[in-house]
């Protein structure tokens, strides 16, 4: 069975050096999809990947503020190996994004306009920065990796 695994990284760059490790690691690229343009079409892709409705409007407001959505369709033994790829360092959590946005006024989306979202950027822009820290990945303990795994496993939304 086909699974989706989703993060939201600080940036294009970022999502790009994602996609690179992935590849690296055997995951198809035919399976991968970076989101870094919220057209109106971006929230129909999304949960047609099957990501929940709420979840994509989430995603869609951090690429409007210059995030990078990285979409992973693979089978469910790939699961795992998708969400180790990752690196902390760049990966946003949906939920604190989400809640720091409707800290400043972001009200989700509008169910009766199709693909809106709204409340405006307020303060945002420079508040995608930091909502995870750690460190590069290169040099971590044992018990560092697992704590970076349990923050990239909430981090990671797996769909479908």
């Amino acid at each position: 069975m086909s699974k989706t695994v989703t993060c939201l990284y600080h940036d294009q760059q970022k999502a790009s050096e994602i996609v690179s490790l992935l590849e690296q690691a055997g995951i198809s690229r035919g399976g991968i999809n970076v989101y870094s343009d919220a057209s109106d079409n971006l929230i129909d892709d999304l949960e047609n990947a099957g990501v929940p409705r709420s979840d994509a409007h989430a995603y869609v407001e951090g690429v409007r503020r210059g995030a990078s959505v990285v979409a992973v369709e693979c089978d469910d033994d790939e699961v795992d190996r998708v969400i180790d790829i990752p690196d902390d360092d760049g990966v946003l959590d949906l939920d604190e994004q989400r809640a720091a946005w409707n800290s400043e006024g972001w009200q989700g989306h509008d169910a009766s306009t199709p693909g809106s979202t709204t409340g405006g950027l307020g303060a945002a822009a420079a508040g995608l920065a930091g909502s995870l820290t750690g460190s590069s990945g290169t040099s971590r303990t044992e018990s560092g990796h697992a704590a970076c795994r349990a923050r990239l496993t909430a981090c990671a939304r797996t769909c479908r």
